[in-house]
């Protein structure tokens, strides 16, 4: 991944604007108002119109230490009403009437160092959680849970004097955006991006004279999957943002294994738009299959061993095809779930890591036998299988190869697909070049469809040791050992409920 696309992600598209305006533009939604209390302990009021879905106003207390409270009136879709605490070291809460879409309740802290949270009771359209930050200098972020709807992120302003900007830009529903200044006089603006229904931010200063900034782009910023799911998907398909992966594989047609590709092709496409699925052949019944199935194909411009595929031509080719943040080989028969896409969202975000570098990221697979049309259809039912029926196999085997725009596959050997030894090398190598390796087992399931060739398949074909024979001819002394799972000291983990890198210690035999 280049420097610029992380840097896109981390940092986010906002910046400063002077401006002492109040703007808002209708939308076909919302038409959304909102204003800041002077330090006058008068509440400075804004009022909107009314318009087919929502008539918002939203007020900050000024500096005294009771709560200002603004209503509005009740409409089609929201009857909202949201007040700020006061500086008093009390928390004042404002609630809203139910309505048929959303029932909002929304609150500031007070000037005690500690963050304050505010609880929304469930509702068909919206649940939020919202919370402001403390007079401490730093802005306290509060996140939400991702509903249908509506994420919204919300911070509350410092005691600034003067009353702030907001802005809302025309969506198909709703992308509304609001920033309140700090104590400095100059109004800064936070923007947020078009999504389907409502992606609201809406960032505030600390008493300190500098704004701090809440964006949507800190994709990471909590461990809710359909947050970041969401959030990666709309900034995918609206082309702001590349897709995550390329993840391709190849076979020959077997009938034996009809199911087993049958139900790869319908996993890997059903990870669009985040991952880009590609089967490599040259067999015309295979391109069939994978045209019925919407999955693109590409030729095998390099094989050997009596036609098996050589690696780096398969990853050389899918680079130069598309362009996503990661490339990926997996074996024909790894299922995935969400937890692939949320891995690899998570690592773009890593603060472990520089994926500028080259980087490796494999995993151990899960066997699960006899895997039905049923059971292989959905994320959901492959995670319950994985559970009830799965084994985790052993750290000698590794199905899948994650890697950076930026890996070296011209250094590369020219092993081949499906035969033994090639696996262990890759993972060895990687190692000893020192990319960045990383074990992704915990935080990312792969289900291999078990049938009755069993787990060891690749050593049953007659040019078995065909990796083995090319490469004892081109180094004199191989550590498989220093291949396995067991060996890479980077690992992906859930440490409450926090998605981290770690570094683990690696046994002797491990040394590259």
């Amino acid at each position: 991944m280049n420097k610029e696309a992380v840097q896109d992600f981390q940092e986010g598209e906002s910046k400063e604007r002077r401006q002492k305006t109040h703007t808002v533009m209708e939308v076909p939604a919302i038409n959304a108002t909102i204003a800041a209390a002077s330090s006058d302990p008068n509440l400075t009021q804004q009022k909107t119109h009314l318009v087919p879905a929502i008539n918002a106003t939203i007020a900050a207390d000024s500096s005294a230490p009771n709560l200002t409270k603004q209503k509005t009136h009740s409409v089609q879709a929201i009857n909202a009403t949201i007040a700020a605490a006061s500086s008093a070291p009390n928390w004042t809460q404002q609630e809203t009437h139910l309505v048929p879409a959303i029932s909002t309740t929304i609150a500031a802290a007070s000037s005690a160092p500690k963050l304050t949270q505010q609880k929304t009771n469930s509702a068909p359209a919206i649940n939020a959680t919202i919370a402001a930050a403390s007079s401490a200098p730093n802005m306290t972020q509060q996140k939400t849970h991702a509903v249908p709807a509506i994420n919204a992120t919300i911070a509350a302003a410092s005691r600034a004097p003067n009353l702030s900007h907001q802005q809302t830009h025309s969506v198909p529903a709703i992308n509304a955006t609001v920033a309140a200044a700090s104590s400095a006089p100059n109004i800064t603006q936070l923007k947020t991006h078009s999504v389907p229904a409502i992606n609201a931010t809406i960032a505030a200063a600390s008493s300190a004279p500098n704004f701090t900034q809440q964006t949507t782009h800190s994709l990471v910023i909590e461990n809710d999957d359909n947050t970041i799911l969401g959030t990666f998907k709309s900034r995918i398909l609206s082309n702001s943002t590349l897709p995550l992966l390329t993840l391709f594989t190849s076979w020959n047609e077997n009938q034996e294994k009809h199911l087993v590709h049958n139900l790869t092709l319908i996993n890997w496409r059903s990870l669009h738009p985040y991952v880009i699925p590609v089967v490599f052949t040259n067999e015309s019944s295979v391109i069939n299959e994978c045209n019925k199935a919407g999955v693109t194909t590409l030729p095998l411009s390099k094989v050997a061993a009596d036609g098996i595929p050589v690696l780096k031509y398969m990853f050389r080719d899918a680079m130069d095809h598309f362009n996503t943040s990661f490339y990926a080989f997996s074996n024909g028969d790894i299922l995935f779930t969400y937890t692939l896409i949320r891995t690899l969202a998570h690592m773009i975000h890593s603060t472990t890591g520089n994926l500028s570098k080259p980087v490796l990221i494999v995993g151990r697979r899960t066997n699960v036998e006899n895997v039905t049309f049923e059971e292989g259809l959905h994320w959901e039912n492959i995670t319950r299988i994985s559970k009830s029926r799965g084994q985790l196999f052993g750290g000698w085997a590794e199905d899948y190869f994650i890697t950076t725009p930026s890996y070296s596959w011209n250094k590369v050997a020219e092993v081949v697909i499906g035969r033994r030894a090639y696996d262990n090398w890759l993972v060895y190598n990687a190692r000893k070049m020192n990319y960045t390796v990383i074990d992704a087992t915990d935080t990312l399931v792969a289900v291999h469809q078990t049938t009755e060739a069993g787990n060891f398949e690749g050593r049953s074909h007659s040019n078995r040791d065909y990796n083995h024979n090319l490469l004892a001819k081109m180094y004199t002394r191989i550590p498989y050992q220093a291949g396995v799972v067991g060996c890479i000291e980077m690992y992906t983990q859930y440490d409450l409920k926090q998605f981290q890198v770690k570094v683990r210690k690696v046994p002797a035999y491990c040394s590259v």
